[in-house]
């Protein structure tokens, strides 16, 4: 049964981003390419609703079937998709939009109704308030730093994609319990929908996913994190991991333009990924780079993190370091004339 909800989720996207790109115009998802975008062509935007559609109506779909308390998470990602789209079309003002991302991370912590001691058995926090703040600012910079990434053909769709999956696989090997939880199918139920958009948006990309769709990811892989550590099935530090070229390449680019003094909250093209597909003159060949990456390096440490927690920082930190390496050789966030 869990599987018809897959694909109906995989189908509903795929068709609703069809339907997007065919009523971009009238729609007002037509983004015109300036000297900030990585695209030269005219190319409809907001196929995250394709996105946003499939994984309601698969996750209704699977919490009908059996009732739990992970409804809130959908909800709450689901006004999160609607400011992203009205961004899309009418463009917010950025202190409206991180007011909303604000309140709904903090609605989502709430509805939860859960606060960890700590991020793992040797790191503790003794006062919840500060454990709490540390949550919200870090769901509040995930969501704003994978809309960032979002910038060429298929990276934030693959990502998202890959980060569901393998927390999917890797749970479900170190832990039996991981698969019988709806969470878990609810998971899958997302990575299914989003690469019914993906089809769509693979190098070269006949639609863009749009702030519809990087919020509305992003807001989720984050309340599916929680979720996850709070039932026991993942960590801190598996998530940390998996996220680790998004994290590190925005984290840089935004550090190094402010050290250099730079506009640093205005517009650009300067993340590494982005300077990496202009020298290589490919978006599909970074894409598959981010995606190797994910499965070939990080993939094998965040499940030895798992199964060594007392030594997960330490493999956390091996995890980054090489990428912020690559990222820095890269010239993340460093000002060019391209």
């Amino acid at each position: 049964m869990y599987i018809f909800f897959l694909v109906v989720a995989g189908v509903v996207s795929w068709v609703s981003t069809n339907l997007t790109q065919r009523y971009a115009l009238k729609l007002g998802l037509v983004q015109a390419p300036n000297h900030r975008s990585s695209h030269s062509c005219l190319t409809p935007h907001g196929g995250g609703i394709g996105v946003v559609l499939g994984s309601t109506l698969g996750g209704i779909l699977l919490i009908w079937s059996k009732p739990s308390q992970y409804g809130p998470l959908f909800f709450l990602a689901l006004i999160l998709a609607i400011v992203g789209l009205v961004d899309d079309i009418w463009h917010l003002q950025a202190k409206i939009r991180f007011g909303i991302q604000f309140i709904l991370c903090a609605a989502l912590i709430a509805a939860l109704g859960f606060l960890p001691d700590g991020i793992s058995p040797t790191i503790q926090f003794t006062s919840v308030s500060v454990f709490f703040l540390l949550l919200l600012f870090t769901g509040v910079w995930w969501i704003n730093l994978y809309n960032f990434m979002d910038g060429i053909d298929g990276i934030a769709g693959g990502q998202a994609i890959y980060m569901l999956i393998l927390a999917c696989g890797i749970s479900a090997f170190n832990y039996s319990t991981a698969s019988s939880s709806l969470a878990w199918w609810l998971m899958l139920t997302v990575a299914t929908a989003t690469f019914g958009f993906l089809v769509m948006n693979w190098p070269p990309a006949k639609i863009f996913m749009g702030d519809v769709g990087s919020t509305y990811l992003a807001f989720i892989i984050y309340g599916f994190a929680l979720i996850s550590i709070n039932e026991g099935w993942s960590t801190y530090f598996m998530w940390m991991i998996l996220g680790c070229p998004f994290v590190v390449d925005a984290t840089v680019t935004l550090v190094t333009r402010i050290l250099t003094r730079q506009r640093w909250h205005e517009a650009h093209r300067n993340h590494a990924y982005q300077r990496l597909s202009r020298k290589w003159h490919s978006h599909r060949q970074v894409t598959l780079l981010v995606l190797s990456l994910d499965l070939f390096w990080l993939a094998p440490l965040a499940t030895l993190s798992i199964r060594n927690p007392q030594c997960a920082l330490g493999i956390t930190i091996l995890a980054y370091v090489p990428v912020i390496l690559g990222a820095l050789a890269l010239g993340a966030g460093r000002q060019d004339n391209a």
